[in-house]
Formats: structure tokens, C-alpha cells, sequence
């Protein structure tokens, strides 16, 4: 599924260990990008700003050289690359250029400023799946958790979850949250509610038939209450390893570049979150 994965890197570990693992389980060549923003040196004199951006190149590929070795030793093909511009711009066009078909990188929760801003934005512009991960360490994949509402992209993101579980022999836990405000209306016809139910019942039995397909064992959860927070609290009951959800759902607006629901988790979660266009 995967043949290229990028993983861009800033010199900690953040996503590294996922996009390595990633890569030897799927068999996929793996490419470790750092970005720099050379505007950050002009401020600086002519020759203090070649020094940093000397130093920035430096740190570059001194950062991709160690994922390169750890890489390495598992017998991955890897391709290195320091390039400067625009943070998201440049993963982006890195990825295009190159054919990637999955980006992982920090996580927006991981409490830095820019990797967070940089973790957003690729994943809004993204026309790949793109795995942002929390600074926790990697123990695999065991649980995953698929929120899906019926969608093409839910059912997008369910497959690259049931591909992950294959991988890893994970569990895959779907889940269908209704709005609760759509219970909290008296005057609500019985019948809204119940068809609601019925389609949180037919989403969530897409996912387990796509799971029973692959051999992957499934569960499913039709539960009332506020998304991102059902989706956070089904993450922590499950002992969730990661989060497969589409970039958008059902109802999200027709020129949003990310759903609100996605943004939430994924400036929440603890866990990895693979958003998916």
C-alpha cells in the first residue's frame, strides 16, 4: 500500500520510529526530509546569515543521517534530503515530487509551536494520508480506533486502518458518534433518532465487514455525545495506539480545509492520528 513514506525530521525522534517501522513492514523505501526556512537569517548580517544558514544545512543532515542509519540497519532503502522554503510547502512539494505515499511527522499536540503549525498545514494541503505523532516513544499498533460516519474519506481512512491492522495483527474499533444535541431536542420525532442510529449501525458494520475481509479483528460503537470527545474517550477505553480518521465528515463545509472534528483529535490526541483525504 505504502511504497514511499516520508518522514521529515527535526532532529528529535518525534515520527521516526513510526515512518522506519512503516517502511520495513510495508517493504517501502523510506525518505527523511529536513526543512529550514532560510528567512529566519534575515535579520543578520551578510556574513552571520551564511553561517546560519551553514549551520541550519549542518543540522540537516546530520538529522537525516541518523534516521538514514537507523534505517539502515533494518535493511530499509532510504533517500536523504535537506532542502530549504516555506515549511509545508516544501513537505508538500517533496511529496509530490517524489511520489510519497504516506508523510509522518510531529504531532501538533507534541507542545512545539512550529511543528504543530507544521503538522496542520501539511495536513490540511495533503493529498496523501498523513501520520502525525506525539513525542511517546513506538510500541506498534495493537488498537486502533476508526471513527467513521458514513463517508467516502471514513471509509478511506478505514481501509488504510484495516492495512495497518494487517500489519501489526492490530484490532480495529470502529465508532459512530451521534451529535447529542440531536437527542437533547423534547420535541425531536422518534423517527430522527432512530434513523440516526440506524446509520451509525450501517457505517460501523462497513468497517467490521472491511476488517472480517482481511482477517482483522473488529468491534464496533454507536455512542450519543460530542465528536472529538467520543472519539478521544473510545482512543483512552481501547488503549488505542493510533486514530484513523478522514480529514472531513459527512457534514463539513464544502471549501474547509480540514473538518473541525479532525482538527480537535489531532490537537488532542495522545496518540498518533492518520488523517486521510
Amino acid at each position: 500500500m505504502y511504497d514511499n513514506v516520508l518522514v521529515t525530521t527535526d532532529g528529535t525522534d518525534g515520527a521516526v520510529p513510526h515512518a522506519v517501522d512503516l517502511a520495513d513492514s510495508f517493504d517501502s523505501k523510506l525518505h527523511a526530509l529536513y526543512v529550514f526556512d532560510p528567512s529566519s537569517a534575515d535579520v543578520l548580517s551578510e556574513g552571520d546569515r551564511a553561517e546560519a544558514i551553514g549551520s541550519m544545512e549542518a543540522a540537516g543532515g546530520e538529522a537525516t543521517s541518523r534516521v538514514a542509519q537507523t534505517a539502515g540497519e533494518r535493511g530499509i532503502d532510504v533517500a536523504q534530503a535537506v532542502r530549504e522554503g516555506v515549511p509545508h510547502e516544501t513537505v508538500l512539494g517533496y511529496a509530490s515530487e517524489k511520489g510519497v505515499d504516506i508523510v509522518a511527522l510531529r504531532n501538533p499536540a507534541s507542545g512545539a509551536s512550529s511543528a504543530g503549525d507544521l503538522s496542520l498545514r501539511v495536513v490540511r494541503l495533503s493529498e496523501v494520508p498523513v501520520l502525525t505523532v506525539p513525542d511517546s516513544g513506538f510500541d506498534g499498533y495493537d488498537s486502533i480506533v476508526v471513527p467513521t460516519d458514513g463517508s467516502d474519506e471514513a471509509s478511506d481512512a478505514a481501509e488504510h486502518a484495516v492495512a495497518f491492522a494487517e500489519e501489526y495483527d492490530a484490532t480495529v474499533h470502529a465508532v459512530y458518534v451521534v451529535k447529542s444535541g440531536i437527542y437533547d431536542y423534547k420535541d425531536s420525532p422518534r423517527s430522527i433518532v432512530g434513523m440516526l442510529k440506524e446509520a451509525g449501525e450501517n457505517a460501523t458494520d462497513e468497517v467490521v465487514a472491511l476488517a472480517d475481509e482481511a482477517g482483522v479483528d473488529s468491534t464496533k460503537t454507536v455512542v450519543k455525545g460530542t465528536p472529538y470527545d467520543e472519539i478521544l474517550r473510545r482512543s483512552d477505553e481501547t488503549d488505542a495506539d493510533l486514530i484513523a480518521m478522514g480529514k472531513h465528515g459527512r457534514h463539513a463545509e464544502a471549501n474547509s480545509l480540514l473538518g473541525s472534528t479532525t482538527e480537535r483529535v489531532l490537537r488532542q490526541s495522545d496518540v498518533p492520528v492518520l488523517s486521510v483525504e
